[in-house]
């Protein structure tokens, strides 16, 4: 199925870390799904083109206006919310999905641009993931799934 992205600035480009979780995905049409950090939206319009019902969030203004345009490129319709992890979430979802942060970072050497908001794990690496794992009962549903990329970086 072919999708069409446009990517620019501050907004995490899809890389091999993105194309490995789309191809892991077992999507369901109709099932309610939710992308946190969704960057220039490749996965949530992947999951929209396979019959999902998505909600996308992202921190990043610029990476929701990407999204916008990349889910009108594509001709799909994403909601998308602007917030940090589930903060702008409401309800629970069939899908949860997450590529988190997983770069160790010294805080000392951030800039604090977008960029960096999409690379910066903490100091281990695993600072926001344990966050989102914390958060995610909450919102996925009985017999849900989610899809969460991981690293040992």
């Amino acid at each position: 199925m072919e999708i069409t992205i446009r990517t620019e600035g501050d907004v995490y480009e899809p890389a091999a870390d993105t194309e490995l979780l789309v191809r892991s995905l077992r999507l369901r049409e109709g099932e309610r799904i939710l992308e946190i950090g969704t960057g220039t939206g490749l996965v949530a319009i992947h999951c929209a083109k396979h019959g999902g019902h998505v909600t996308a969030t992202d921190v990043c203004a610029e990476a929701l206006d990407l999204s916008r345009e990349n889910a009108l490129l594509n001709k799909v319709v994403i909601n998308l919310l602007e917030g940090d992890l589930f903060d702008p979430v409401k309800g629970t979802y069939d899908v949860i999905i997450f590529n988190p942060p997983y770069l160790p970072t010294n805080p000392e050497d951030l800039t604090h641009s977008p960029l960096d908001k999409a690379l910066d794990g903490g100091p281990d690496g695993t600072t926001v993931t344990i966050q989102f794992l914390k958060q995610l009962p909450k919102y996925l549903a009985a017999h849900g799934r989610a899809y969460l990329v991981v690293s040992s970086l």
